[in-house]
């Protein structure tokens, strides 16, 4: 039998797939069980700023990537699921009210990230 959307949101909790970051840009494959295809973008760095400036694993600054923004994703699932969550005007706020949502409408242990 086919697993159901929630229990396979609920076990993405528990595995760490869904997790409450609002800034990473993320390799698709982490996604494992989810077809995000339509959420791969490329992304380049603006030298500006470097709160513009996209980083590698190795910590060095990269010109471009290409990726889910984990953010764009969590806003995906939230409305797959019907989850209503409080906006927030920070990404990483607004991160974790999503995936706080999520853990409540699915029944994901609440500990999973204390």
């Amino acid at each position: 039998m086919e697993e159901s959307w929630k229990e396979r949101v609920k076990d993405a909790i528990e595995n760490g797939i869904i997790y409450p970051d609002g800034h990473q840009i993320v390799d698709p494959s982490f996604y494992e069980g989810f077809n995000i295809n339509h959420l791969i973008e490329v992304y380049k760095s603006d030298f500006s700023s470097p709160k513009t400036v996209i980083f590698g694993p190795d910590g060095e600054p990269k010109e471009e990537t290409q990726g889910v923004y984990n953010l764009a994703f969590l806003y995906w699932v939230a409305n797959k699921s019907g989850v209503k969550y409080r906006e927030a005007l920070g990404r990483g706020s607004e991160a974790r009210n999503i995936v706080d949502a999520l853990v409540d409408w699915s029944g994901a242990d609440p500990d999973v990230f204390q």
